[in-house]
């Protein structure tokens, strides 16, 4: 199944297609969790920013993001022969954000009724979704899971971290960095595509239930949809 994957930037997508007037291939975290979910998730996935719609359509540049799912949507459908279209963003704080995308997701619905819509909204940011299962991080640098844990700030949940927090140790890019340097990385796509290879997502989902259950669930929905409608084509 080829998917179009729309996040925020680089690390959540994958790095961007030096022509501009091209997607990226779908890396990083968000399709890589996705694949872990729905290994049908084909490898020549794409991927584009919420940023590059307004390059593909024009009508992305509209009424927030109920206009950009629509315009993603029909940028997957008849720019990149998708079936499905999988589209995250962070809240950062913005309490409406699950609310928009449902909306936008339930109009594109109306629009193109055959193609397959997944949304997401990390809480607070995808960096949660990196940092929910600090096990697959030890792993990836292989250190002891304890010196993972001694970076977090005690007693806060990962969806909790904020990027505009006043307190540093509670902003996930940061700690995201502290982290890989325990084995001289960097917070880069690879390396947050590393930890996700190795993410159990039962785990991510114990420790993101806000924001990567209900991803989750509705990837699991994507699966029955597209074998529903295999069977009733053959």
């Amino acid at each position: 199944m080829k998917v179009l994957f729309v996040g925020e930037g680089r690390h959540d997508i994958g790095d961007p297609n030096p022509n501009a007037f091209s997607p990226r291939l779908a890396r990083g975290t968000i399709p890589t969790l996705a694949k872990r979910v729905i290994p049908e998730i084909s490898s020549d996935s794409v991927a584009i920013a919420w940023t590059e719609l307004r390059r593909f359509n024009p009508a992305a540049k509209k009424r927030g993001y109920p206009a950009k799912v629509a315009a993603a949507v029909l940028v997957a459908q008849r720019r990149f022969g998708c079936p499905a279209t999988i589209l995250v963003t962070d809240r950062d704080g913005d309490m409406c954000r699950s609310a928009q995308l449902k909306d936008g997701t339930e109009r594109a619905q109306q629009l193109f009724p055959q193609h397959r819509i997944v949304w997401g909204v990390a809480i607070e940011s995808v960096e949660a979704w990196t940092l929910g299962v600090p096990d697959c991080i030890a792993a990836e640098l292989d250190v002891e899971v304890d010196a993972v844990r001694r970076c977090y700030p005690a007693g806060v949940a990962v969806e909790a971290l904020f990027e505009r927090s006043g307190k540093e140790d509670h902003r996930p890019k940061r700690l995201l960095e502290r982290v890989a340097n325990l084995k001289h990385r960097s917070d880069s796509t690879e390396f947050r595509q590393a930890v996700a290879e190795r993410t159990d997502t039962s785990a991510l989902e114990m420790a993101c239930p806000e924001g990567f259950v209900p991803f989750a669930h509705q990837l699991r929905e994507l699966l029955i949809k597209g074998t529903d409608s295999k069977r009733e084509s053959s």
